[in-house]
């Protein structure tokens, strides 16, 4: 199946409300556009780490790139952002490996 789509929030000079976070999908993978600006807003309210996998689905001469992975500790919060469209494309896909871990995306107003 497709990666389960996560909505950007875009903020704008009449306020919006805050996003909400969503269960990410451990089996599937989530993507979002990978705008300009894009925060996602990590939690993991678990006991346990999670290891979060930004996927990079290009090549460089002809080897595949390795996808960025980081650890989610337990019971953190964490913001990420700044993910090169040539690295990691136009549309940002993930995984957590634990649908605990949440997920808000933001980015300014385009």
């Amino acid at each position: 199946m497709p990666a389960t789509a996560i909505t950007v929030v875009r903020p704008t000079i009449d306020g919006v409300t805050p996003p909400t976070a969503v269960a990410s999908d451990a089996t599937n993978g989530n993507s979002v556009p990978n705008i300009a600006g894009l925060v996602l807003t990590l939690n993991n309210p678990d006991t346990n780490p999670h290891t979060i996998a930004f996927v990079t689905p290009v090549t460089h001469g002809g080897y595949a790139v390795s996808d960025k992975s980081v650890v989610l500790t337990a019971g953190s919060v964490k913001a990420f952002s700044n993910f090169p469209s040539d690295s990691f494309g136009r549309t940002l896909t993930f995984t957590t490996g634990s649908a605990t871990v949440t997920v808000a995306a933001t980015a300014p107003a385009s």
